[in-house]
């Protein structure tokens, strides 16, 4: 009511105008947590949740931060972030299509960053939701202006390595991929994913089995020392190659093949039965028809020579004097 009251007061419209979005806006956002670097935003009845996801929040900013090398990637402001712990709030309020499995955002506009967190758990765990958005803010702070310079596959691998979310799994969806001639080439998926679901999941899976390619080539400190390279030049191409001594068409033709290899070698391994099985009945197929040929070899011969005895003599005549 003093609000009210003191906006009675205001002789300029626009500015009592600006007062009420205000007041409204700060309803529909409700309560506010704070920590020493983000503003956690939440419906009083999400408490509970938000306060889980500040903590998830500042452990992966110090553990992103030390692997990505930046340290003080968030410390000018606190970035805001919405906890939604209902699925409809998070898909309503962030106008997120209601056919896809996304479960978190990240927004980045120069130095105004903003994270929004779908807190209810149905399609992912929190902790690995926190760290996959916080990562993205983290590496925009590192990159700055030349940020649109990182394709983003590129910037989703990252994330989706720093949250755990990649490994064996993503690995075996790309040599999956390959060998029923779905893979999507790089090119495809450098400035937009796939609006459909499975498409998209492929667009996740190969920028995180590359990324964690290119860190396996080039070695301890890699990932830190790649985003230092693109935020000077601009280039991840020359910043990728400088750091695995491979050219970019090289580097993603290998790592296809190496994809490829262990898929075939772990499929062969997660299918022995089948595999030992199959090469049994092919076994069992050939000693048969080996069989059969050496059995109508056989009735040839026995015929030949059923025909050679049973024939009658042939009648010379007499000897010639």
């Amino acid at each position: 009511m003093a609000l009210l009251k003191n906006s009675r007061r205001m002789r300029n419209p626009a500015l009592l105008a600006i007062c009420l979005l205000f007041v409204l806006g700060a309803r529909s956002f409700g309560a506010v947590i704070t920590t020493p670097s983000f503003t956690i935003v939440y419906a009083k009845n999400d408490e509970a949740d938000a306060r889980t996801v500040a903590g998830y929040a500042e452990d992966s900013l110090s553990r992103v931060s030390h692997d990505l090398g930046s340290s003080g990637a968030i410390s000018e402001q606190r970035v805001p972030i919405h906890v939604f712990s209902s699925r409809g709030d998070f898909l309503n309020e962030t106008g997120t299509d209601r056919k896809t499995f996304v479960v978190g955002r990240a927004w980045s506009a120069g130095h105004t960053q903003r994270i929004e967190i779908d807190a209810s758990g149905t399609y992912s765990r929190l902790e690995t939701i926190v760290a996959h958005e916080v990562t993205h803010v983290i590496v925009a702070r590192i990159l700055g202006s030349q940020v649109t310079r990182l394709p983003l596959w590129a910037n989703e691998g990252i994330a989706r390595m720093e949250s755990g979310e990649g490994g064996q799994a993503d690995a075996e969806a790309v040599g999956d991929a390959i060998s029923t001639g779905k893979f999507i080439p790089l090119a495809q998926i450098e400035d937009s994913f796939p609006k459909s679901n499975a498409p998209a999941s492929l667009a996740y899976s190969e920028g995180s089995s590359f990324m964690e390619f290119i860190r396996q080539k080039g070695g301890p400190g890699c990932l830190k020392k790649l985003l230092n390279r693109v935020a000077r030049t601009g280039d991840f191409d020359q910043a990728s190659s400088e750091l695995t001594g491979l050219s970019f068409d090289r580097l993603e033709g290998a790592w296809r093949k190496s994809v490829s290899k262990s898929y075939l070698s772990g499929w062969l391994l997660r299918n022995w039965p089948a595999v030992v099985g199959l090469v049994m009945a092919l076994l069992c197929i050939a000693a048969y028809k080996a069989v059969q040929r050496k059995r109508k070899w056989n009735e040839a011969r026995w015929l030949i020579e059923d025909s050679y005895y049973d024939a009658e003599p042939l009648d010379y005549g007499d000897p010639p004097d």
